[in-house]
């Protein structure tokens, strides 16, 4: 995997002043040392459309040491990486209705690194909502 982009638009609930998360599910394609590291950093921007993501100041990197039990291939990993709502400043934060661009891609980790590849098998972005919906007071 060079690169993995995706593209969201913020939901009309989410409460404007938590964090957002991207998720990911990954595993391992082959079979590894317990304490063996890979890491990837996800870079995000918010509000352009059809560019592509460059490397940035919203940069978030995760460095994933493989874990006893977790060493074998096709063992599954959770990486979560925030959002900084405000990274912006203020008056630019990210509001409701924005699209958020992402880029996923693994990058060198400390020694010793995975010999293997990574997979990437699900993605998703979590938002803490405050709005009730689907309740009409009629």
């Amino acid at each position: 995997m060079k690169n993995f982009f995706f593209s969201s638009k913020v939901p009309y609930r989410w409460d404007l002043i938590s964090n957002i998360s991207f998720r990911t599910f990954v595993a391992i394609s082959a079979a590894e040392d317990v304490g063996d590291k890979f890491k990837f950093q996800f870079s995000w921007e918010n509000n352009i459309y059809g560019e592509p993501i460059k490397t940035t100041i919203k940069d978030v990197e995760i460095e994933q040491a493989v874990l006893v039990d977790q060493n074998e291939q096709y063992d599954i990993y959770l990486m979560i990486f925030d959002i900084d709502y405000d990274a912006y400043g203020i008056g630019n934060e990210i509001t409701s209705l924005n699209i958020i661009n992402g880029r996923l891609r693994r990058i060198a980790a400390a020694e010793p690194q995975i010999t293997g590849e990574v997979i990437i098998l699900d993605w998703y972005m979590v938002y803490n909502v405050d709005k009730m919906f689907g309740i009409s007071t009629v």
